[in-house]
């Protein structure tokens, strides 16, 4: 983690972040990649972050906007075991647009329910394997930045 280096606040804040990731096993992981709130439990209590979840027992991956533990979440597809995936997301101080594989699947407008926009988070990939195996997720690649106006 490299602290808490993100805020999602308005256009003058404009924020990409984007990953090329894999799992052996995606029926039995749990992942988040994303920003999140500087915690080193973010796959089991963190409450306030973007970007994207992988639940062990599904192979669903999601994208979730997370503020004081209310949700917006969108399924995007069914992984599949050892098979990379690009997701990414950019909002533009109004919309958070979301994309699986370089297509652009969505976009969800900000309110003050749900966009993480009073607290700084940071860039953040977790990994958890959902049974006794050595189960692994490699990320390729991973980037993330603002632009402060």
């Amino acid at each position: 983690m490299i602290g808490e280096a993100f805020i999602l606040n308005g256009a003058k804040y404009p924020c990409y972040f984007g990953a090329r990731s894999k799992v052996n096993d995606a029926d039995e992981s749990d992942a988040f990649l994303g920003l999140s709130l500087l915690d080193t439990s973010v796959l089991a209590a963190a409450d306030t972050d973007i970007g994207f979840r992988v639940v062990d027992g599904t192979a669903a991956i999601t994208f979730v906007i997370e503020k004081d533990t209310a949700e917006t979440i969108v399924s995007l597809a069914t992984l599949a075991d050892d098979t990379y995936v690009t997701v990414e997301f950019y909002y533009d101080g109004d919309l958070v647009t979301y994309y699986l594989n370089g297509v652009e699947v969505g976009s969800v407008a900000t309110t003050v329910d749900n966009m993480p926009d009073d607290e700084h988070m940071t860039a953040t990939l977790a990994y958890l394997t959902g049974d006794a195996s050595a189960n692994t997720m490699t990320v390729d690649w991973a980037r993330w930045f603002q632009i402060y106006e």
